[in-house]
This record gives structure tokens, C-alpha cells and sequence, in this order.
């Protein structure tokens, strides 16, 4: 069981470093971990966290010794081995590296999967939620349709509406020390270098010449009456040869 989910870990991490893609439940908490300022591992550990305690209540057979050490582990496998790769050894991925890469992902996908579940030993809080699905429904939706609606959903095919809800829902979760809520300050000092920008746009159109179309105006227009001229070719126009 310890060497799946050690498989699983280097899974995620050689995924990373292909930057092919990783799988939906892992690119939902890398770009979540991303915006919040947060580790890939830390991240992950907490949004597990929070799916346990439904899967306590509506599966409790799936928690196991396992599905603690999955949900610790794997993501902060992840996050050294990406560390080791890019920081300490540095290596360029090109091309050939980065295909490497993948099919090392899935080789160790393959086999941690494999290892993982053959122990029995508990699943990870993310996978219980297709058994919690399959309970719910009756089995009208079976294990491995609710498997797939879930990717759909951390992919992003179902209505913006439905992600801005879960997106407020993090926003509630998430401390204020973990830089979300810095978010009002931000947009205010973005708001105030675009008046800066404008501002500065402003004055070196009135000294030279506009940059963009929003500085221009008709009395600046007059420099460009040349073009308004009849060209060479034009001999039908009144100044043409």
C-alpha cells in the first residue's frame, strides 16, 4: 500500500514536470494552491481533509489506514520531487524529457493504482466521492459514470455559474492569512497604475504624438492630413501625376 501511493506521488509529480497535464482532481489543486500562494501538498491535505468528513458520515467503509496516508503523502511527494527536478538539479525538460516524462506518469499511475487498491487498506478521500455518488443515486449512477461526471466538473465543461459558487465557498474556508482576501487590495492598486498608465499616455500624446487610439483626438488628427493626399498612382485625384 506505502509503495502505491509512492507511485501514485511520483505519478503526479512526473505529470507535472511533462507539462502535458495532469489529471482534473490534481489541476483543480494546483491552480487553487497556485492562486492562494499556498503548496501543491498543503492544499491538497486540506481539501481532503474536508471531503472526509462526508465521506465519514456517508462512507465510512472507504476510510482505512490508507486513505490517511494518501491523503498526507501524495501531494507532498509531488511537491519535492518537482522541487528536486526544477530547483536543486535543475533540469531543462525539452521535448524528449517532457514525453519521457509522461509515459513514466502512467507506468507509475498503472502500478500505484494497482498496489494501492490490491491492499485494501482504504481509499483516498477525492475517489470515495464516485462510492458516496453510487449510494446516493441508488446505484442509478454507477461507479465509474459518477467517476467521470466528477473530471467533467474539476474540467470545467459545467456552467461558470457552478465554479464562482465553489470558488465563494474557498473564499469562506481559506484564512484570511492566506492571501485570498488580499484580492480588494490588489484590484485597487491595479486600479490605480491604469490611471497612471492613462495618465501618462495623456502627456505624451499632448508633446508628441498619441500611442493608442483613446489619446487621440481631432486636433492631434491634423498631423496625419498627409495621408488623406493623393498617392503617386491616384491620377484621377486633384494633385496626382
Amino acid at each position: 500500500m506505502v509503495l502505491g501511493i509512492l507511485f501514485i506521488g511520483l505519478c503526479v509529480s512526473f505529470l507535472r514536470l511533462s507539462q502535458f497535464g495532469v489529471d482534473p482532481f490534481s489541476a483543480m489543486n494546483l491552480g487553487i494552491s497556485g492562486f492562494i500562494g499556498w503548496s501543491f501538498g498543503t492544499w491538497q491535505l486540506l481539501i481532503n481533509a474536508i471531503i472526509l468528513v462526508v465521506v465519514f458520515f456517508q462512507a465510512r467503509s472507504c476510510i482505512g489506514v490508507g486513505t490517511i496516508i494518501n491523503m498526507i503523502f501524495v501531494g507532498y511527494i509531488a511537491d519535492f520531487i518537482c522541487y528536486v527536478a526544477n530547483d536543486v538539479v535543475q533540469i531543462q525538460m525539452n521535448l524528449p524529457l517532457r514525453i519521457i516524462a509522461l509515459l513514466l506518469a502512467q507506468l507509475m499511475a498503472s502500478m500505484g493504482v494497482a498496489l494501492y487498491m490490491v491492499a485494501n487498506m482504504g481509499i483516498a478521500p477525492y475517489d470515495s466521492v464516485a462510492t458516496i455518488i453510487e449510494k446516493l443515486t441508488h446505484q442509478k449512477i454507477p461507479f465509474h459514470k459518477a467517476r467521470i461526471t466528477i473530471h467533467q466538473f474539476l474540467q470545467g465543461s459545467y456552467p461558470e455559474r457552478i465554479r464562482a459558487f465553489l470558488f465563494h465557498i474557498i473564499r469562506f474556508i481559506v484564512p484570511p492569512q492566506a492571501g485570498l482576501c488580499q484580492f480588494p487590495a490588489a484590484l485597487a492598486f491595479f486600479r490605480e497604475k491604469v490611471e497612471l498608465r492613462k495618465e501618462a499616455l495623456k502627456q505624451y500624446a499632448e508633446q508628441y504624438d498619441p500611442l493608442t487610439i483613446d489619446t487621440a483626438n481631432d486636433r492631434m488628427s491634423r498631423s496625419f492630413e498627409w495621408v488623406m493626399q493623393p498617392w503617386p498612382w491616384e491620377v484621377n485625384r486633384k494633385g496626382g501625376c
